[in-house]
């Protein structure tokens, strides 16, 4: 099967960061699936791009594609929202685009999956999300919203 995964990040254990997105991946291509992992082109812990050297260590079904994106910064709400909306853009583009016979969204906010979503359904495609955590109840609780 052809997975399309679209992420909020992707790092391998030779990078920092979360690896949820590399695990699931790679559990996928070890059951035989070929995985296309859509990811953010900078690292969204340190407003960076990734190592690129790290990648020489991926699974051969799995492919990685880095998207433009501008860099984060954390504290900012504006660069924020150009991040997550160049972020939304650009997946949303790699899911009309990318072959596949199932699109995955592990996206934080989830809103983010709303154009994958949208691109499944016009393709008659299955959609997964992978839900991290529920956005509006954890920025509520860092008092990000009233």
């Amino acid at each position: 099967m052809r997975v399309l995964f679209v992420s909020d990040h992707f790092s391998t254990p030779q990078e920092p960061g979360i690896l949820r997105t590399w695990q699931l991946a790679r559990h996928l291509c070890e059951a035989g699936d070929d995985v296309t992992v859509v990811a953010p082109g900078t690292h969204y812990l340190f407003s960076e791009p990734p190592d690129t050297t790290a990648t020489e260590d991926l699974h051969p079904n799995l492919t990685l594609v880095r998207i433009q994106t501008p860099a984060l910064q954390r504290q900012s709400v504006g660069s924020r929202l150009r991040y997550y909306a160049a972020q939304l853009v650009a997946a949303t583009r790699e899911a009309w685009e990318r072959p596949a016979d199932v699109i995955v969204a592990g996206l934080t906010p989830s809103v983010l999956s709303i154009g994958p979503f949208l691109a499944a359904r016009a393709r008659r495609i299955p959609f997964v999300v992978d839900e991290r955590d529920l956005s509006l109840d954890a920025a509520a609780e860092l008092a990000l919203l009233p």
